[in-house]
């Protein structure tokens, strides 16, 4: 098997890192910048590239195992770290029997393990912060007298609660209902 390649490419900015291997130890190690997690290749040879762009307090992957796994992800704890899968996805959170298919962003579990199968082919975007920091975003964004606490954010609560599609609900029309202030 041919070893991972981690040199940054010529047309990426400095902090920027791509990674093709066909182990999953390599792929599952250049992810792990994001969120730790296990990969179990379903197969013997992988075709897999991970892109990663470390950011000053974020971290932004696109990870294409190009074969077959199972990716098992501890629970985030403080850390919030959304997937975007570019294909379907089958998800499991925490001790449950059944998953579900996912085809747009969910954010990982707080409190449980989540396990993942995605697409071989089609990958998936991983974005990870802390949620302090992702508070202080959402302050400048929405601004101070209207950002509710971080244990109330919608985010968060779809976190703990298990239901991301929470995610794409109050805090989204909110930023949508708000005026500008007038000058």
């Amino acid at each position: 098997m041919a070893p991972a390649s981690a040199a940054p490419a010529a047309a990426l900015p400095p902090h920027a890192v791509r990674t093709r291997s066909r182990r999953a130890s390599d792929l599952r190690d250049a992810v792990a910048t994001v969120t730790p997690h296990e990969v179990t290749a379903l197969q013997p040879d992988l075709d897999g590239v991970v892109g990663t762009l470390a950011l000053p307090h974020s971290r932004l992957v696109y990870v294409r195992y190009g074969g077959s796994v199972v990716v098992e992800a501890p629970p985030t704890q403080r850390r919030v770290v959304a997937t975007i899968p570019l294909g379907p996805m089958h998800v499991t959170i925490g001790a449950s029997a059944r998953g579900r298919i996912h085809d747009s962003a969910f954010i990982l579990a707080r409190e449980d393990r989540t396990l993942m199968r995605p697409d071989p082919w089609a990958g998936a975007l991983v974005l990870a912060t802390d949620e302090d920091r992702l508070a202080q975003h959402q302050a400048v964004v929405v601004g101070d007298a209207d950002a509710p606490q971080l244990s109330a954010h919608p985010v968060a609560s779809s976190v703990r609660s298990r239901r991301p599609a929470d995610m794409h609900g109050r805090w989204p029309r909110r930023c949508r209902h708000r005026r500008p202030a007038m000058s």
